[in-house]
């Protein structure tokens, strides 16, 4: 396996600029030093009638006990799951109408606490803060606010990582999510900030941070790529996209650049083509089967290390004609310390498991067992754990 890493080091920022300036590239020699196992299987009793899995979702540690917390649409609900029993120990339901009421649907969600819940609504253009009776404590609006640059044609919007935003980091009270630009898809250049910091002491805007990579141009088309992801922990915004190996990282606070990661294996096939601005439905599909993407960063707070998850470029028909499913071809696994030092890798076979539903719980990687279980609530998972690679 050959590697490709390096470091872009930024010197100062430039808030004025809407793309990296790099000061200086300093190479990285990764350490291959890790790599996952396949160490047991799990079933959840999960209640989402769509996916029959949760789209946007979150681990939350409480009194010794690890929870996976999802949105359920159906119920316009949080449904909680413990990961210990395996199965669902709470719903919270909110509703449509009324002085607690959240319009359309959930759209995001972060879970503090029993009293601090964060729900994002793109219809209300609002985040609200419930606690865990569905009582509605705040409501941050969004409409007509300028953003720090003075834009204010924006949504509060979901991003494209594992949890949909927003994330509140409680030590500064502070909240971190994507501001959707309106922007004539004709005339858009990208050239501007994706992400905001926004302070619910304050009731305003601290920074706003995140560039889009040099091959987002005006009159470009990745599809469902377009959007941003966003990792956080803490004061630190990990900003990537699906079409780029690069991760940016910010301070999330004052919005500073703080280094620029450009990482990846030689699976990684370089950034895609643009699809036409005129694409048809079916060969939209075709190109995401067909692209390599980086879909998530997950971070393992246990073991102090972030996971990135990559889908590998495949023919859109296997031999015999039929379509290959989007998610279920070969995927690999880069494994970084914190300071996105790369320090091992693992590939996944096809057809082996969905990491497009993927979380990090008690120290192990959760990746879904594409097979169907017998009962439709029910939802099969596969637990991968950390090992020191030998000298195979």
């Amino acid at each position: 396996m050959n590697f490709v890493s390096l470091l872009l080091i930024i010197s100062c920022t430039n808030q004025n600029q809407s793309r990296i300036d790099a000061g200086w590239i300093r190479t990285i020699t990764p350490l291959d030093s890790l790599t996952l196992d396949f160490v047991s299987a799990d079933t959840l009793n999960l209640r989402d009638f769509v996916l029959g899995d949760y789209a946007d979702y979150q681990i939350v540690e409480k009194d010794d006990t690890t929870f996976l917390i999802g949105i359920n649409s159906r119920d316009h609900a949080l449904d909680v799951i413990n990961l210990t029993t395996k199965v669902s120990e709470k719903q919270i339901q909110f509703a449509l109408n009324g002085p607690d009421g959240i319009k359309g649907m959930i759209d995001g969600f972060f879970y503090h606490n029993a009293d601090s819940i964060f729900i994002l609504s793109i219809d209300e253009n609002a985040i609200h803060l419930f606690n865990d009776r569905a009582r509605k404590i705040n409501k941050y609006e969004f409409s007509n606010v300028p953003l720090p640059d003075g834009f204010t044609e924006y949504d509060v919007y979901a991003d494209q990582g594992l949890m949909n935003g927003p994330y509140y980091n409680a030590k500064n009270k502070t909240l971190q999510f994507y501001t959707y630009r309106w922007v004539d898809a004709r005339n858009d250049n990208f050239d501007y900030k994706a992400f905001a910091s926004y302070s619910i002491e304050d009731n305003g805007f601290k920074s706003i941070y995140g560039v889009y990579p040099d091959h987002f141009k005006k009159g470009v088309n990745f599809s469902l790529y377009n959007d941003p992801s966003l990792l956080v922990i803490d004061d630190i915004s990990y900003v990537y996209f699906s079409t780029s190996p690069d991760i940016q990282v910010y301070n999330n606070q004052t919005g500073d650049l703080l280094y620029v990661v450009n990482y990846y294996s030689d699976h990684w096939p370089g950034s895609p083509e643009s699809l036409p601005s005129n694409v048809g439905l079916q060969q939209e599909q075709d190109w995401l089967n067909n692209v390599a993407a980086y879909i998530f960063l997950i971070h393992d707070g246990e073991n102090e290390v972030i996971y990135r998850l990559m889908k590998h470029k495949q023919q859109v028909a296997g031999d015999n004609g039929l379509l290959n499913p989007r998610w279920l071809g070969e995927w690999s696994v880069d494994i970084f310390d914190l300071g996105l030092k790369p320090i091992g890798h693992f590939q996944i076979p096809s057809k082996k498991v969905l990491p497009a539903i993927a979380f990090t719980a008690n120290g192990k990687l959760w990746l879904k067992n594409p097979f169907e279980p017998d009962n439709e609530d029910l939802s099969l998972y596969y637990q991968l754990g950390l090992r020191e690679r030998s000298n195979e």
